[in-house]
């Protein structure tokens, strides 16, 4: 995935949300555009450092769960 691509249409509206499990460029810094981006929950902007593939199956669909509940949450 073009992460450069995904930032700049969530940017411009054109891409409602995006989640990454894996990044271009490892490991991620502060000033990271996707990371500078996500700290504000309203731009949809997931970022997880691999946990998607390194948790057990019940483990990660409550991490969903509860990062679904806190998307509907704050969801205009």
């Amino acid at each position: 995935v073009d992460e450069t691509e995904v930032l700049h249409l969530l940017q411009q509206g054109k891409l409602a949300g995006a989640a990454f499990d894996t990044f271009e460029f490892e490991p991620l810094t502060e000033k990271y555009p996707l990371v500078l981006y996500a700290r504000d929950p309203k731009h949809n902007l997931l970022l997880t450092p691999h946990t998607a593939a390194a948790s057990a199956p019940e483990s990660r669909a409550d991490d969903y769960a509860a990062i679904m509940a806190y998307l509907a949450a704050t969801q205009p």
